[in-house]
């Protein structure tokens, strides 16, 4: 028999492309900020141009107009990172980038206020603790709180160098420590939802998985019931109808017993076109065997595809003799075997993970 001779390691149809996993993004701080998002860029689109609007409608207010407009660049520039879609909580470096800038700008703009008691030009006092907050709810509330200690500390020595009222530009900032505050709470609370969503977010598709699982176990079930009807319905019925059995008969119920075997012993095997190959074979006096030793097809794709088609055209060949068609445990470089024997000779091809027969086979 040749069967060898039309058999080669590229026997099988093309492997389909494989679907890409399914999966989701955590459920972090960052994801429900909407950091990275649209909204989140409109939200610091309007931050920066009130900002700059305080800042520029002042400089007449200011010793050196310039050096506020480096401030001002100093504040919005490094805030730009933390609508960084980087996870939670934001990167350390990109953190304490932002958090030295804030005192940065405040030593930029501070000295330049000519008014003793400095209003609208004194803007940093509001704009650096919004910062401030979106960082600590980025997850860096010791960052942000030294940043705010050390903008305090550039405020008193510029009270003192200035000779203005230590504790009232201190006082000036009693709404900014409360503000800041109010964040620190809320983001823990909000890291304590953002916990919470991801349990849940795990509990759901554990659910999800558990009653896919399920569903695919009745469809099993299912099918092997309609497989089994089908195969041995009709033959039940002529029992009982016809107390004769016929020599005819016998070999009949043989076969529909050994496809059984099969749909049992070696599932993965039991594919439409060895079915009905060994259904024939066996009908002409070949006897086929089918054993499943891994209990799970082969997992690359077309590579059951390419082992059955070439386990079906053996099998089709063979006049007389025995086949036997083996799935081995994905433990070795072997991954199936075919193997016949015939009027005297016998022959072996043996098949890797992709269902492609092995060079030295």
């Amino acid at each position: 028999m040749s069967a060898t001779a039309s058999l080669s390691p590229r026997t099988g149809a093309a492997a389909p492309g494989g679907r890409a996993p399914v999966g989701g993004a955590e459920s972090d701080v960052s994801v429900l900020l909407g950091i990275g998002s649209v909204s989140a860029w409109l939200v610091y689109g309007l931050f920066a141009a009130c900002t700059a609007t305080f800042a520029l409608t002042t400089l007449d207010r200011v010793a050196n107009p310039w050096m506020v407009v480096a401030g001002l660049a100093v504040l919005l520039g490094p805030a730009l990172l933390m609508l960084r879609s980087s996870g939670d909580p934001m990167p350390a470096s990109d953190a304490a980038i932002v958090s030295f800038a804030v005192p940065a700008s405040v030593a930029l703009v501070a000295w330049q206020i000519v008014a003793d008691e400095p209003g609208r030009e004194a803007w940093y006092a509001i704009s650096n603790v919004w910062v401030l907050f979106l960082m600590a709810l980025r997850g860096r509330v010791g960052l942000a709180w030294t940043s705010f200690g050390m903008m305090l500390l550039v405020q008193t020595v510029w009270a003192l160098d200035t000779g203005r009222g230590l504790v009232g530009q201190l006082l000036a900032f009693q709404t900014s420590a409360a503000v800041l505050f109010v964040c620190s709470l809320f983001a823990r609370g909000l890291r304590r939802a953002s916990a919470r969503i991801k349990e849940l977010n795990a509990r759901s598709v554990s659910l999800v998985t558990s009653a896919a699982a399920t569903e695919a176990e009745r469809e099993t079930r299912e099918a092997r019931t309609q497989e089994l009807a089908a195969e041995a319905a009709p033959l039940l019925t002529r029992i009982i109808q016809s107390p004769v059995m016929t020599d005819q008969d016998r070999r009949e119920y043989g076969l529909a017993e050994a496809n059984l075997q099969d749909s049992v012993r070696a599932r993965s095997l039991t594919t439409p076109v060895v079915v009905a190959a060994t259904r024939s074979a066996r009908a002409r006096g070949v006897r086929v065997e089918l054993i499943d030793g891994r209990a799970r097809p082969l997992d690359r794709p077309g590579a059951m595809d390419r082992l059955t088609a070439s386990a079906a055209q053996v099998i089709n060949q063979t006049v007389g003799g025995t086949v036997t068609v083996r799935l081995w445990s994905a433990s070795g470089e072997v991954a199936a075997t075919i193997a016949w024997a015939e009027g005297g000779s016998s022959q072996q091809i043996d098949f890797d993970e992709d269902g492609r027969p092995l060079a030295d086979s």
